[in-house]
């Protein structure tokens, strides 16, 4: 995470208080947030789906790359600080671009590998755990060809 750090050196930092929302899930902020330090809390639909509080995460980084809504809540679950910049920063940037790309490369290693411990376990099973590394499989495979964040089953809007 220190690449986040580096790259944001010199930009203006903003501080949040406990429950105070960074980015709004289904909005345009237009920025791009690095933390410097705090916890943040991702949330889906009213869902904590994460916590964050490692110096150099980024954050927005998923909407500024597709130009999309935020797809989460992002908020400070304890007092904190990030740096930011504008979300359109991540086009004009190649060592920005870089950095979240190598972020969203690791990710997608870990999932990859969480895939293939989950067919592996489960590979005679029928039970929840080997339908979930069937719909990992697929969401790994797609190309979508638009861009919808959120969910498509009733009740979410998108």
């Amino acid at each position: 995470m220190d690449e986040g750090l580096t790259l944001s050196q010199g930009l203006p930092e903003r501080e949040f208080a406990p429950g105070e929302d960074i980015l709004g899930e289904g909005e345009i902020s237009g920025e791009l947030h690095v933390l410097l330090h705090g916890t943040v809390g991702i949330e889906v639909h009213g869902v904590l789906v994460k916590r964050v509080s490692d110096p150099g995460s980024f954050l927005g980084e998923i909407s500024a790359l597709l130009g999309t809504t935020h797809s989460a809540r992002v908020y400070a679950i304890e007092s904190c600080r990030t740096r930011v910049m504008a979300a359109d920063a991540i086009r004009s940037n190649p060592d920005l671009l870089l950095g979240v790309a190598r972020l969203l490369a690791a990710r997608l290693q870990a999932m990859t590998g969480y895939l293939a411990d989950l067919r592996t376990q489960y590979a005679d099973s029928e039970d929840h755990l080997s339908l979930m590394a069937d719909v990992l499989s697929e969401l790994t495979a797609a190309r979508p060809t638009s861009i919808a964040p959120g969910s498509t089953r009733d009740g979410y809007d998108h």
